[in-house]
């Protein structure tokens, strides 16, 4: 019977505890308690979407809820405290009720359609990130923004160099430059004695301005053609000759003559047959003036032929001096 006695005592202590609840809550014009369940363990009152609200006594619980609290959108934050009304109906909100923006991006999680984005980054209505210059690197990533629309770039948003010249595709001119060869603004291949004939494939670099080259980049002396098995320089050639003697006399270049030879003989006839010829040049411009300590003469017989030896035409290409500035 004492048994019965304590726990009729502590439902009316709960009650009791209830009834100055709700009174205080009324007086502060806050509205009556909300139905709640009753247990031994105490009385708990439980607001549907928000929780309770609650005060203790002698180890007993009161949940109470405002009577005039609603949450019209049902997003779990009553109208007085809701800084987005009218949220649609299970989407996640913060405390102040408002959609969560999980990544910060200004962009709720339900419109996000890139979820993740690093912070601080721009973004679009739909929370993906920019991509200012269109190469498709976003702009976090883009290490070459402003990348010309439609060039191909790399992972890193740079436009490719396919022949790693330093100059970008899309302001070659030259495009498949030889790997390692020197080019400049516009991406072609420098040609430093201006002679036509780019670096990489000039035999005799330093020729001078005005210089007749072949497709080795040596001076030529257009026209110093020999006759067959001859070493003997044609007169009508004479005023080119004069023309070199020329050049040599105002400049300090040192020059190698080079005689050659077509195949029709054996190479070691054709050796002594090019020397012979490049001895004669260097003989005619000596008497022109030039200083014998800037000329040497040397044969190179048949070895370096321009042209083919198949046909005449060719065989007259490769009977021939040229001028190497050392």
């Amino acid at each position: 019977m004492k048994k019965h006695l304590n726990r009729a005592l502590m439902m009316a202590a709960a009650l009791a505890v209830s009834g100055l609840a709700a009174n205080a809550a009324q007086a502060e014009g806050m509205g009556a308690p909300v139905a709640g369940h009753h247990s031994f363990g105490g009385w708990e009152q439980w607001h549907p979407q928000v929780g309770p609200t609650a005060l203790s006594a002698a180890g007993t619980q009161v949940y109470f809820s405002m009577g005039d609290d609603k949450d019209s959108d049902m997003d779990g934050v009553f109208d007085r405290l809701d800084k987005c009304p009218g949220t649609k109906y299970g989407v996640k909100v913060d405390a102040t009720g408002c959609p969560m923006d999980s990544d910060m991006d200004g962009v709720p999680d339900m419109d996000d359609k890139c979820p993740g984005t690093p912070y601080g980054a721009k973004v679009n209505s739909v929370g993906c990130e920019l991509d200012s210059d269109g190469d498709g690197v976003v702009d976090s990533k883009d290490k070459c923004p402003g990348t010309m629309y439609g060039a191909k770039v790399d992972a890193k948003g740079c436009e490719l160099d396919d022949d790693m010249d330093g100059v970008v595709n899309s302001k070659d001119k030259c495009p498949g430059t030889i790997y390692g060869a020197k080019v400049d603004a516009k991406g072609c291949e420098l040609d430093d004695d201006m002679d036509g004939v780019v670096n990489s494939k000039d035999k005799c670099p330093g020729t001078p301005k005005g210089a007749k080259v072949d497709a080795q980049g040596c001076w030529k002396i257009d026209g110093v053609m020999f006759d067959s098995d001859k070493a003997v320089i044609k007169s009508e050639f004479a005023g080119m000759l004069d023309k070199v003697a020329a050049m040599l006399i105002r400049g300090d270049l040192m020059v190698e003559i080079q005689g050659h030879t077509d195949s029709r003989a054996s190479e070691t006839y054709n050796m002594k047959l090019s020397s012979k010829r490049a001895q004669a040049v260097m003989e005619y411009l000596v008497s022109k003036g030039v200083s014998a300590g800037k000329l040497t003469a040397k044969g190179y017989g048949e070895s370096n032929p321009v042209a083919s030896n198949m046909n005449k035409a060719g065989r007259a290409l490769n009977r021939r001096v040229v001028l190497d500035v050392k």
